[in-house]
């Protein structure tokens, strides 16, 4: 009688163990189930994201002969440029240039990688998506390659850093050639968004 209630027990025992072996794997795979649902939530969510469509900036290089230079130097290098655009900065006459500082700081503070760059020289000949990249001789910038100095500007002004340090190289990922170069907003600034503006449509 005693070996039978043991066998019993032994039964019962194995099958409370496999029960709770079962339970293992379904807690497991109810622990895979909630990662997957996260996962995918997640994925929704991003999904009903709206989506924002790029802004667009017209950057100039003037109509001159330096423009014209400057604008040779940025096809080759993937970049357009603005100057004299920091707080410190003294033209000839005395003054500073609020204008092109603001210019220059709405720029930074507003694009984001992936907007829309035409590059524009007495009409708009390229465009590019903007890299996010600002590159300077200004403290707390990456220093861009000599070869990529604007060459009407090294002409015009010479490579005394106390003109470099007051240059930015803008930078997008390549210049995408205009097969019908158009004119542009007809605004005498050199850098400003354009993105409702008809003409870049």
């Amino acid at each position: 009688m005693s070996a039978q209630i043991n066998q019993q027990l032994s039964t019962v025992s194995r099958q409370l163990e496999e029960l709770r072996s079962v339970e293992r794997i379904i807690q497991e795979q109810i622990a895979e189930k909630v990662v997957q649902v996260s996962a995918l939530q997640e994925q929704v969510a991003n999904l009903q994201e709206p989506i924002v469509a790029p802004k667009k900036w017209h950057c100039g290089t003037g109509g001159d002969k330096t423009g014209r230079l400057n604008h040779e130097t940025a096809s080759e290098h993937s970049s357009c440029y603005i100057g004299y655009c920091t707080p410190d900065f003294i033209n000839s006459k005395g003054k500073p240039s609020p204008k092109r500082c603001e210019m220059f700081e709405t720029f930074r503070e507003e694009a984001n990688a992936g907007d829309i760059i035409f590059l524009h020289h007495k009409k708009v000949t390229h465009w590019g998506k903007y890299t996010g990249e600002i590159l300077s001789y200004r403290d707390g910038f990456p220093n861009p390659p000599e070869e990529a100095r604007p060459r009407g500007w090294v002409n015009e002004k010479g490579v005394e850093m106390n003109e470099l340090v007051h240059q930015f190289h803008i930078k997008v990922e390549c210049w995408h050639e205009i097969n019908v170069p158009f004119e542009g907003g007809r605004e005498r600034a050199t850098l400003y968004e354009v993105t409702d503006h008809a003409n870049y449509n």
